[in-house]
Parts: structure tokens; C-alpha cells; sequence
């Protein structure tokens, strides 16, 4: 199955809101769907390296080791061990989410100062001139941690079977 390496969002800046409150909440979305884009993508290809002997040939000896191990087990152990490959994808999401969404002084750096980390979308034309930029993770919605569920039930969890047209992601409504 060959699979878009950029998600398709059916959107055009126009189609924004102007207030900033409502721009943003739409940013986080696209945020998000781009984030599960690439899990669901890394989940595919998890379960295409199982599943596909010449795939997996395409790796080297020691990344196709631990492939080369799941396949050799059977159905359920399979499903049980591509189940715990989505769980800790989905936990280091949320970890990472975590660490961007930090607004306070929890990431020390010595005594006196801390650590704090922006994400930052920005709309440009093909010219890469900049049409916007916002902060994603500092425009006064909830942190990014608390859209995990939401997301996931927006873009679907995977488990063992990839969505008909992988490379379309769900276009918001507006």
C-alpha cells in the first residue's frame, strides 16, 4: 500500500476564522491532525514490516531484528505486540505533548531560570513568504495534552487495520 508522506488538508487560508480565538482552536486541530497523520502512518508501516518479508528485507540486520522476531510469532502475539507498539506511541504523544504545553517554571535550568518551548504554526504561500504565525502552544487554549482524546477519536485509532485512503485526513468542519 503506498501512502502519502504529507497529510492533505482540504482547506485554504481563507477558509480561517479572522478572530483570533477561533484561529486558533482551528490551528491546534490541523495540529493535530498532522500528529496522527504521522502515527497512523507509523503504525502502517509497523504493520506492513510484520507482515511483509520483503519490506523488512529492505532494512539492515539490526533494524530488521526486532521485526523479523514479531513476525515470527503467531496471529495473536502479533496483534498483541503491534497493540503495545500503538500504546507507547500514544504515550510518548501525550509525554511530548506535555513538554510543549509547559508554561510555568517546571523545566528547571539551575536555580533561577527554567525552560520553555513554543510551537509555532505559520501559513505561507508557495513563495515562503509568511502570511501568519501563531503560537500555537501560547494562544490561550487548553494545553495540547488535553486535545490527545479528542483527537484520537476525531482521526481514529488504527489498531490492526490502516483507514481506506490513509493519505486524506479529515477535513474540519467549519
Amino acid at each position: 500500500m503506498a501512502m502519502s508522506s504529507n497529510p492533505q488538508v482540504n482547506r485554504t487560508p481563507a477558509d480561517l476564522p479572522d478572530d483570533p480565538e477561533g484561529r486558533a482552536a482551528v490551528e491546534v486541530d490541523l495540529f493535530g491532525q498532522h500528529l496522527f497523520f504521522l502515527r497512523n502512518r507509523r503504525l502502517a508501516a509497523l504493520q506492513r514490516l510484520i507482515s511483509d518479508a520483503d519490506a523488512r528485507s529492505q532494512l539492515g540486520t539490526i533494524r530488521r531484528r526486532a521485526y523479523d522476531a514479531v513476525a515470527s510469532l503467531d496471529n495473536a502475539s502479533k496483534s498483541a505486540c503491534l497493540g503495545l507498539a500503538q500504546a507507547a506511541i500514544d504515550l510518548y504523544m501525550q509525554d511530548f505533548l506535555s513538554l510543549l504545553s509547559s508554561s510555568g517554571t517546571a523545566l528547571k535550568l539551575g536555580d533561577d531560570h527554567a525552560i520553555r518551548y513554543k510551537l509555532t504554526m505559520q501559513v505561507i504561500d508557495m513563495d515562503h513568504n509568511i502570511l501568519w504565525e501563531d503560537a500555537i502552544t501560547q494562544s490561550g487554549v487548553r494545553n495540547l495534552p488535553g486535545y490527545f482524546g479528542r483527537w484520537l477519536n476525531a482521526y481514529k485509532s488504527w489498531g490492526l487495520e490502516p483507514p481506506e485512503e490513509p493519505s486524506k485526513i479529515r477535513q474540519l468542519d467549519p
